[in-house]
Parts: structure tokens; C-alpha cells; sequence
């Protein structure tokens, strides 16, 4: 009965060959380079495909020809030089021997990752925008990536570029077009956005192996994440001695066979990974067949499935130094690539006030990061309005990345709180030209309300018990206070699931993030 010991031998190198096993398939090109793709300018630009180990590959482009040759995987990759914006469709060819790839339309401008949970992936079909607006964008382009979650990372997948036409725009990302519309408007210069979003999903899903790595907090974690991969020191430790127990559950189950009694139960299983969903997946399976693509920036709007998760900041910390790594490799500094992100909504226990506090405590923690806030917004676990979504990311990304310093990219920030007597001084980042209450209705910009109330702000001096508070604006300074409250120790706006308005905003017409000034967690 020696064949149970085959069959666990030939799953076990089985497993190995896929992991390992060289490609023999004729000259293929990343998807990520298919007709009316965008490039990235002023950074060097891989461009990679696979066909058999030790060919030669010729890739042209824009008046440069570049070699190179496949590994023994069969994986190639060249380089090609920095190349300024340019408007005009041109051609990618790709030769080895015999075989020809030529991708057509082209165009060299910024390349932004659009990234997330259902809010990101939303199609602008099931979003608002205003009537008048145009819907003929032949400078912007949406990679839709179509794959799935996977257990281990995967190389290549189904993916095309889409042009904005009036056809094509319903069927690209909400917030990744409208982002991308405002840049091209204020700069002219052609912007790609890559949709690669799953609804539900949770931070840890977009997180590659070696992120677990790069927080104390995620160290036990991190050693389950190794054992699943043979040739980590861990994974090799976890498969030899998962081995010697599918050994000695051979001898049992042999026996048990020979008396004619049962098997034993259960049956040792290798280290495995989850298949679609849970740690890892769906960076190995949406992100890593981009890398190593070279782009501007990452939009994230994901949150509303980590509403209990106290390590959020933490962990989104980790997913974004790793993507940086393996999208900006050149970069020594790991902060060159911006990351903007949402603030989530107002809806229910979905959007609780505690994932909104991680998410701010993430624009400290993240270098070279802007947080767009959506608390005025329509009440909805998913917004209809991601017409102002995709604007307020872009004003970071103008701001910042694009040299409108004019544009302000931000609504009031809490900066610092100082108590003098029963009162709280709050003082903001982003509010210059003072502090204004107003509310929004959809599209419509938010109306200013001279001597509205604001009712949404709350005072204590215990952690056991917050008091609603009266409030003051003065110019950019916010006056917090309560007489049954004559010793307060912390202050926090609106740190609920739905707060109401009216809200604070800046002469911009943002809205200020919600904020506390304690630490207290709950």
C-alpha cells in the first residue's frame, strides 16, 4: 500500500513545479502594454512578456530599440528610457525571430493604480455627475483588470485598456475617471487609471508576503503567511515537518487498511494558502501581474470591511511601503510615489468613526499621503455621488504632484488642541481664510450657513462620558465648550456612524475630517 506515499509525493512536487515550472509558449506581451495603453513618462519604463528560455527579445518604441532575453522561466523584461508626455497615439513593437506583437494607440503620460473595495468599484454607470458633462476623453484610458483573487502571485491575466469615449466611460471606475478627467483638464496631460478593486475586500488581502514583515505588530502573522511558501526558511521548516506527519499518518492508515478498520482522521494536509479570498490574495492576484509597471501614483478607497480592525493604519502602512517597492523600485527614499486615499463616508456600522480615526492616523504614518474626505456627502455605504469623490482626490494629486499650488487640496485638518479653562482651543491644518459651517446636497456645492449651529461636536472630562458641546468659530480657530463640563480633557467632531450637519468646511468649500483628541480608542 506504498501508493499513499506516492500519491502525497507526487502532490508534494507538484505543488513545487508550479511554483517553479519554466513557461514554453510562443512571444507574449503584458497586457498591461495592449493597444491604447498608457506609459509613464519621466521614469524608466519596463516592459516585459514571456516566451521560451534564452530568446532574444527586440521591443520598439517611440524611436528607441531595446534587447533583451528571457530567463529561464521564460520571463523577459527590457527597459526604456524616460520619455516626455506625448499626445500622440504610437505603436509598441515587439519582435523575437519569426514572431511579431504590435500594440497600437499608445500614449506617454501619468499612470495612477485605482484601488479598493466596492466603492472603487463602481462603474461611473452607478454613479452621479453633473448633466453637462463632457463624455469624449480620448486622452484618458482605463485599464480594467479582470482577474481574481489567488493563492500565490500571479504573472499574467486577463486586462485591457479602454479608451473614454462616450461608449467606454460608463463602463470605467467612478473614482478613477473623474480623478483622472480634473487632472487632464487643469494639465492636458494623458492619464491611465488602472481599476483593480474587489468588493468586501479587506486590507490584509492586498498586502504581499514580504509586507507582513515590516511591523512588530504583524510578526506571528507574518510566520503563518511564510509557511505557506516552500523555500521561506519558515515555509521549508513548516513543509518538512508537516511531511513527517503525512509519513507517520501513512503508516497508521496502512495499518488500518491490513485490519480492515478505518482510516485515520483527519488526514495531514501540506501548509496552504487561502484560494481566492483571505491574506495575501488579492494582491497576488490583482496587483502583482502590474509589477513592475511603472506609474505616478495609487488611489485607495477601501476601509468599510476593516470597521473593528484596530491595526488598520499599521497595515495600510505596510501595503503601500510594499507596493512602492515593487512600482518604484528606483526610489531610495520609499515615499516618491504618492498615495491618496479616501476618508469613508457617513452609513451605518459599516463606516464606523473607528475607521476613520485609523484612516487619519494613516495620513501621519504614510509619507507623501493625502486623505480626501467624504463626510458630507449622501448617507450610503456606497455613495452615489463619486463625481466629488474622484474631484477632492485630485486636488491632492494637483496640488502636490502638478504644481497648482493654487488649488487646496484639503478641507480642515485637526492639527492641536489646547484647554484653557473649560474651553478647547482647536486649531486646523488647511484653514487658511477661516472656518465656515455649511451643508451639501448631492452635486450641488455646500452652502455656507452664517449662524448655523454645530451640533455634531462633543467634550469630556472622562473617557466614560462626552457631553454635547456648544461651538464657536474663530477665523481659522474652533472654540469648544460645555458648562457642566468646567475641566475638559479631550474633544472629538463628528466621531459617530452618521453624524449630521452642519459641517465645518474651509473657503475651498472642503469639509474638515472628522477628529478626537484623545487616543482612547472608543
Amino acid at each position: 500500500m506504498k501508493i499513499l506515499r506516492y500519491t502525497h509525493t507526487l502532490l508534494f512536487v507538484g505543488a513545487l513545479l508550479l511554483l517553479a515550472s519554466p513557461s514554453l509558449a510562443e512571444l507574449t506581451l503584458s497586457p498591461v502594454f495592449s493597444e491604447n495603453a498608457v506609459i509613464q513618462r519621466d521614469k524608466p519604463v519596463p516592459v516585459w512578456g514571456w516566451t521560451n528560455a534564452g530568446d532574444v527579445v527586440t521591443v520598439n518604441f517611440a524611436g528607441q530599440s531595446k534587447k533583451g532575453t528571457a530567463d529561464e522561466k521564460g520571463r523577459w523584461t527590457v527597459t526604456l528610457d524616460q520619455m516626455s508626455v506625448n499626445k500622440k497615439p504610437q505603436d509598441l513593437i515587439v519582435t523575437s525571430g519569426d514572431e511579431k506583437i504590435t500594440s497600437k494607440g499608445i500614449l506617454v503620460g501619468d499612470v495612477w493604480i485605482c484601488s479598493g473595495q466596492s466603492n472603487m468599484g463602481r462603474g461611473v454607470n452607478r454613479s452621479i455627475y453633473p448633466d453637462d458633462m463632457p463624455m469624449d476623453y480620448p486622452q484618458l484610458r482605463c485599464l480594467c483588470v479582470r482577474t481574481k483573487g489567488t493563492s500565490y502571485p500571479l504573472e499574467n491575466g486577463p486586462m485591457d485598456w479602454l479608451v473614454c469615449t462616450e461608449e467606454n466611460i460608463p463602463n470605467t471606475c467612478a473614482i478613477g475617471f473623474f480623478f483622472a478627467r480634473r487632472v487632464y483638464e487643469e494639465t492636458g496631460i494623458p492619464i491611465g487609471f488602472v481599476w483593480s478593486a474587489w468588493a468586501g475586500s479587506t486590507v490584509n488581502e492586498w498586502m504581499p508576503r514580504f509586507a507582513w514583515h515590516m511591523h512588530p505588530s504583524l510578526a506571528e502573522k507574518s510566520k503563518e503567511i511564510d509557511a505557506w511558501y516552500p523555500n521561506t526558511p519558515v515555509g521549508r521548516e513548516a513543509w518538512k515537518a508537516r511531511l513527517g506527519e503525512i509519513e507517520q499518518w501513512t503508516d497508521r492508515a496502512e495499518a488500518a487498511i491490513a485490519k480492515g478498520e478505518p482510516f485515520p482522521f483527519p488526514q495531514p494536509m501540506m501548509p496552504a494558502p487561502p484560494k481566492e479570498r483571505g491574506d495575501t490574495c488579492f494582491y497576488n492576484g490583482k496587483i502583482h501581474p502590474l509589477v513592475p509597471m511603472a506609474t505616478k501614483g495609487i488611489l485607495w478607497y477601501q476601509g468599510e470591511s476593516d470597521m473593528r480592525n484596530t491595526n488598520y493604519a499599521n497595515m495600510c502602512e505596510c501595503m503601500v511601503k510594499s507596493w512602492r517597492e515593487l512600482l518604484d523600485p528606483t526610489d531610495k527614499t520609499g515615499g516618491r510615489m504618492p498615495f491618496y486615499f479616501m476618508q469613508i463616508q457617513r452609513s451605518g456600522d459599516y463606516c464606523s468613526p473607528l475607521v476613520r480615526a485609523e484612516q487619519f492616523q494613516c495620513l501621519k504614518q504614510i509619507p507623501n499621503s493625502g486623505m480626501a474626505v467624504l463626510m458630507d456627502l449622501d448617507v450610503d455605504v456606497h455613495p452615489r455621488n463619486k463625481y466629488d469623490s474622484g474631484e477632492r482626490l485630485a486636488f491632492w494629486a494637483l496640488n502636490r504632484d502638478y504644481g497648482k499650488k493654487d488649488i487646496i487640496p484639503s478641507g480642515p485638518l485637526y492639527k492641536k488642541c489646547t484647554f484653557k479653562g473649560n474651553k478647547a482651543i482647536i486649531e486646523f491644518d488647511h484653514a487658511d481664510g477661516g472656518l465656515f459651517l455649511g451643508e451639501k446636497d448631492l452635486l450641488n456645492a455646500p452652502v455656507f450657513q452664517p449662524g448655523a449651529e454645530l451640533t455634531n461636536v462633543k467634550i469630556s472630562a472622562d473617557r466614560r462620558k462626552w457631553v454635547t458641546a456648544k461651538a464657536k468659530i474663530d477665523g481659522q480657530r474652533l472654540i469648544v465648550w460645555s458648562d457642566d463640563v468646567p475641566e475638559p480633557i479631550a474633544v472629538r467632531y463628528c466621531y459617530e456612524n452618521i453624524p449630521a450637519g452642519p459641517f465645518l468646511y474651509n473657503k475651498a468649500k472642503l469639509p474638515a475630517a472628522q477628529f478626537t483628541t484623545d487616543n482612547w480608542k472608543k
